[in-house]
């Protein structure tokens, strides 16, 4: 039985790391889910990162397996397999989501953007494949030299459906009479949380019903609830904090219109398309519009289901779009099945080689 490793900075929160997972134990792999033994956090951050980083990539070095499959940011963990492909004959299959180098760029650590771009660049030119979540990430890495490189869409399981009837679970939370924004991400300014905050004061004056509910955190928190009692609608905003992934369909089952904004001036942005983006796809599977911003490959996405319109007008788009809601078409194409069968055909191929 083949012996897979897969690797990810938080593994317990990376639903794309345990759908794949899921997907080679059904077919037959002996899957071991890499967890860091080393998850401490203080300041200086540059230290503490230091020991989870040094601890996570000797774990890998260790650990025995035929292929280490290593899901990208940080890209640093994809190093180790490097050095078992040549030691051990291990295959090392790369999986892109993001841009790391620009992603760094866009958090303000511009000073660390060459070195990460270095590391993504070696990575896609030694690995045994590289696996994107979307094809402008795909088209990068063939330009960057990658020999194998194969496009699986970050798309939810079938099982993606919520565990409450949504009705019941709008009237338990006495939400009835509500039209409901949400968001589901990280607070951060890439996610662009504050900004949803910012504009729906003015969604509110047009659209007196509409109730906002965020799920999820991050290092903007403690500023989105200043925010709210400065703007006056603490009573129009729900903050759900971080929920466990099985909840999250509940909530997306009560909402009218969800929100997924990038600003176009970001360097990341431009990596940003439809089939990369879970929670994009988990809105779609489930039925329910998506307002975005023109960046990346939402500039030509299909509208319906997506209502494309720039960060200076998104706050007209979304009352827009709740006075005239728009219906999701076939939402079960958006689902991992299609996924598994890319993925095992990476393996088929890869494990094929002489």
């Amino acid at each position: 039985m083949v012996k897979v490793v897969l690797v990810g900075a938080y593994p317990w929160r990376m639903t794309r790391l345990r759908l794949v997972a899921d997907s080679l134990k059904k077919h037959g792999f002996n899957v071991n889910i890499l967890s860091p033994k080393v998850n401490v956090r203080f300041k200086p951050k540059f230290i503490s990162a230091f020991l989870r980083y040094s601890s996570y990539m000797m774990q890998e070095l260790l650990i025995d397996s035929d292929v280490i499959h290593v899901f990208n940011i940080p890209d640093i963990y994809g190093l180790p397999p490097l050095l078992k492909m040549k030691t051990r004959n291990v295959k090392f299959i790369y999986d892109v989501r993001s841009p790391w180098g620009d992603e760094l760029l866009d958090l303000g650590y511009k000073q660390l953007h060459d070195a990460a771009e270095l590391i993504e660049r070696i990575l896609t030119v030694k690995a045994s494949a590289v696996t994107t979540a979307n094809s402008i990430l795909g088209k990068r890495a063939r330009r960057w030299g990658a020999d194998r490189v194969y496009v699986i869409p970050n798309y939810p399981s079938r099982e993606f459906k919520p565990s409450v009837d949504p009705e019941e679970f709008k009237c338990r939370l006495g939400l009835d009479n509500c039209r409901i924004l949400l968001f589901v991400g990280s607070f951060t300014n890439i996610e662009c949380a504050l900004d949803v905050v910012t504009i729906f004061p003015n969604v509110i004056r047009e659209e007196p019903d509409a109730m906002l509910i965020m799920v999820g955190d991050g290092v903007l928190m403690p500023e989105i609830r200043r925010r709210i009692v400065e703007m006056g609608v603490r009573d129009r905003v729900i903050l759900t904090g971080w929920i466990p992934h099985s909840e999250v369909a509940n909530w997306i089952s009560i909402a009218d219109l969800c929100l997924a904004p990038r600003r176009e001036e970001g360097e990341a942005s431009k990596f940003f398309a439809p089939e990369s983006v879970l929670k994009v796809n988990e809105y779609l599977a489930l039925g329910k519009p998506v307002v975005v911003t023109p960046v990346g490959g939402f500039k030509n996405a299909p509208s319906p289901p997506f209502i494309i319109a720039s960060f200076s007008k998104l706050g007209e788009a979304i009352i827009e779009a709740l006075r005239k809601p728009i219906k999701v078409e076939n939402p079960l194409k958006y689902t991992w099945t299609i996924s598994e069968e890319k993925l095992i055909k990476v393996y088929d191929e890869v494990l094929g080689e002489e």
